[in-house]
């Protein structure tokens, strides 16, 4: 949402931009309990008017820094996780090193609401998510094409 006024500050700025499956992605804030103002995430149809907002404000910064944004999908990070990293890395010119990879052996305090996820390495787990739920969340998913 920002990235122009940062770009207008700081004009040689770079942004990463993970995508992930709709479904997943959406089943994913529907399911957790976030700190702070987020009483959109507790209703499907408001979730499904940020994430299509959020598709169109990406199509719309990505058209004019294309060159200033790097975009990675989640599903490729997770299945080839060094290559996708060090591609990652390399766009924001910074050198590798293996705590890159071993990021969970790190103790220094986060604040994510998937503070255990992220304690422990690269997981599949979160791939294909949404299938679970399909029965139940059709009507929702449905609404993410």
């Amino acid at each position: 949402m920002w990235i122009g006024i940062i770009k207008s500050i700081f004009p040689n700025a770079k942004f990463v931009h993970c995508e992930r499956e709709p479904k997943d992605n959406c089943l994913s804030i529907y399911k957790n309990l976030f700190d702070g103002d987020i009483n959109w995430s507790y209703k499907t149809d408001t979730i499904i008017k940020y994430y299509k907002n959020y598709k169109k404000v990406m199509s719309y910064w990505i058209k004019d820094y294309a060159s200033s944004i790097y975009t990675v999908k989640y599903e490729n990070l997770i299945s080839n996780s060094e290559s996708n990293i060090k591609k990652l890395l390399e766009f924001c010119d910074i050198k590798f090193e293996q705590n890159c990879i071993e990021f969970y052996k790190n103790k220094r305090p986060i604040k994510t609401v998937s503070i255990n996820q992220a304690r422990q390495p690269i997981y599949k787990s979160s791939l294909n998510s949404n299938q679970n739920f399909e029965k139940y969340l059709s009507y929702f998913f449905n609404q993410l094409n």
